[in-house]
């Protein structure tokens, strides 16, 4: 009977840890259809087996939940990761938990931060933890306006991670790096300029510490199409760091490029991402005056963003989207061209003429004229006052 039983242990074993090297395959190579199917499959016969949480089929069944994520079917994703009644080990809650994150992220539910604490007792013992629970909570508090604490959150899931598994560089590194650039890039919007060389160094250190040796791991592997694409995502926010903080910032059609690379890197499935690229990618058609693409790809971008309720993604696409209108007929801002527009904007979060013609990709002499136009419309003296007019008067809606 033992011997048996012993027999039966192997069968299933064999037969789970069957489908779930087919879903990762599925998986590496970005074909998310054939991947959900087998992971949920392999989660299906756990179950009938009577075995839930044996290990294969609860990796199969997070896995499930994280390909639901990618897909865009986030409530589907939640159902898959909920264990509420189902008595899990304390693992197997733990690994599901931590795939949540992801779609409470996306949504900006800040409260799921406090299910961080013990997600993080959790690291030393299964990496795929970490990296789930330092990427999803670093997008929270950037959400919650906390950048220094999202920074401190990824440098510890890789200080971890580079001592539980001796290895300088691994796959995860590079979703986590992508994070912490978009993390600086929101800090050089809110710290003074002569904090933002300092930035952008620390973003070129992520971005070096993200970049594969070819392949990796003895068998030589290469990277997944979401490794690619997250690395392409590591190159366009470096170079998007480097726009906004006017630090050796990229040409107009380099900047572009980037973005368009990310955008179709992301076409393999991964909805959220995809949407989160086409907004950046609009944003920078949108200053080097390409408007009716800026549109397009905008646009895409809020159709996703709406139909997941991305809270975070609709508030970067109402910035993104900022003009100045007329509020006060006096102030006789009808007559302010798209141009001057986005001018006071970005003298609203107080940058130079330098810094201003770089981000629209105009000459600062352009900027000059531009500021000159504004002060005489607007009735003030100084770049600082008209500032504080379209700010007292509200002058920037979304």
């Amino acid at each position: 009977a033992v011997a048996e039983q012993a027999e039966a242990t192997r069968e299933y074993t064999a037969e789970l840890r069957s489908r779930f090297n087919l879903g990762n395959l599925y998986y590496e190579i970005g074909d998310l259809d054939n991947a959900r199917a087998a992971f949920d499959e392999g989660a299906r016969r756990a179950r009938d087996l009577g075995r839930p949480w044996a290990s294969y089929g609860i990796e199969a069944r997070a896995l499930l939940a994280l390909v639901l994520y990618e897909q865009g079917d986030w409530d589907g994703s939640l159902r898959t990761s909920d264990v509420a009644g189902q008595s899990p080990p304390g693992f197997a809650e733990t690994l599901l938990t931590a795939v949540s994150l992801a779609v409470h992220a996306g949504r900006g539910e800040t409260e799921a931060l406090r299910l961080v604490p013990t997600l993080r007792t959790a690291w030393d013992a299964d990496g795929m933890v970490a990296i789930l629970t330092a990427g999803s909570a670093a997008e929270l508090l950037v959400h919650s306006g906390d950048y220094d604490a999202a920074l401190r959150m990824l440098d510890d899931a890789v200080e971890l991670l580079t001592s539980l598994w001796q290895a300088e560089w691994f796959p995860g590194r590079i979703r986590l790096s992508a994070i912490g650039i978009a993390a600086l890039a929101v800090a050089i919007g809110r710290l003074p300029s002569d904090r933002h060389a300092d930035l952008v160094s620390r973003a070129e250190r992520l971005a070096d510490a993200a970049q594969p040796a070819g392949t990796y791991g003895k068998s030589g592997r290469r990277l997944g199409v979401e490794a690619v694409a997250w690395l392409r995502r590591v190159d366009a926010e470096l170079a998007r760091v480097r726009w906004l903080a006017d630090v050796v910032p990229p040409g107009v059609d380099a900047h572009v490029a980037a973005w368009e690379g990310v955008v179709e890197a992301f076409r393999y499935g991964h909805v959220y991402e995809l949407a989160r690229a086409q907004a950046r990618l609009g944003e920078v058609l949108k200053a080097a005056g390409r408007a009716d693409e800026a549109q397009r790809s905008i646009a895409a971008a809020r159709g996703i963003a709406e139909r997941l309720a991305a809270v975070p993604l609709l508030t970067e696409l109402r910035r993104i989207g900022t003009s100045v209108v007329r509020t006060d007929p006096a102030a006789d801002t009808n007559e302010l061209t798209p141009r001057e527009r986005e001018v006071l904007a970005l003298l609203v979060d107080g940058r130079s003429n330098r810094q201003v013609a770089n981000q629209l990709y105009i000459s600062e002499k352009t900027v000059s004229v531009h500021v000159s136009n504004l002060l005489a419309k607007l009735g003030v003296r100084s770049r600082t006052e008209a500032a504080a007019v379209a700010v007292r008067d509200g002058l920037l809606t979304s």
